[in-house]
């Protein structure tokens, strides 16, 4: 078994209070207040707080609606280039441009008014 050198120091700083509670825990624990912390830092999954509070069933959804929006977009961009190169109407019908052009549509805005009940913001919020 190898012994890991550790040579990096991390200063923080805490209330007397927060100071002396955390002594008492590793003294409760028999062993230091750095092992402690790291203990309590690596030895389990911090919560990801870009979702804390935000329904679950409502972040699944829009986890999953996401790569349906990528797809949707996708082919909206392929449609478009086949429209500059003046060879759309000979892979696809209008009609069928129309529909693909509702459903990137819909999708997009689905994906906004979800996001928006989440969250409270929109996408364009965020850039």
């Amino acid at each position: 078994m190898t012994v890991r050198q550790r040579s990096c120091t991390l200063n923080i700083r805490l209330t007397v209070d927060e100071k002396l509670a955390l002594e008492a825990a590793a003294r409760q624990h028999k062993i230091s207040a750095g092992a402690l912390v790291r203990l309590a830092v690596f030895s389990r999954e911090l919560p990801d707080t870009r979702t804390v509070g935000i329904d679950p069933g409502a972040l699944s959804a829009y986890r999953q609606l996401q790569p349906l929006q990528s797809n949707l977009n996708q082919l909206a961009r392929h449609l478009n280039l086949a429209a500059q190169r003046g060879d759309l109407y000979r892979v696809v019908t209008r009609s069928e441009v129309g529909a693909v052009a509702k459903m990137t549509t819909a999708a997009y805005l689905l994906l906004r008014k979800l996001r928006r009940e989440m969250i409270g913001a929109d996408v364009e919020d965020e850039q």
